[in-house]
């Protein structure tokens, strides 16, 4: 998880009512889901953690929810930016 994950979560949680985040398995991660949605759990702003085996629009039902934030594409492109910024931090000076 990134401070921008973070950020957006708190974003998000702002609108109000009770903030449920799905964790789902990403193939490029780190950490597998349950570590994952371990970290989330821990910020002041979640609600509830949910490791995501069903699709969105499932899990939206059962929990009858207000709004439906997807941040799949967003959360890949904050992953690039910070290994394009590691790649570069990491470059050899001349």
């Amino acid at each position: 998880m990134l401070a921008a994950h973070a950020r957006r979560l708190a974003e998000i949680a702002r609108d109000g009512g009770a903030l449920f985040v799905a964790v789902g398995e990403a193939p490029d991660a780190l950490l597998e889901a349950r570590a994952r949605a371990e970290l989330v759990a821990a910020l002041a702003v979640v609600d509830y953690v949910i490791l995501d085996g069903q699709p969105p629009q499932e899990l939206a039902r059962l929990i009858e929810a207000d709004s439906v934030f997807h941040e799949e594409a967003a959360d890949r492109q904050r992953t690039q930016e910070l290994t394009r910024h590691v790649h570069h931090r990491q470059r050899p000076t001349q």
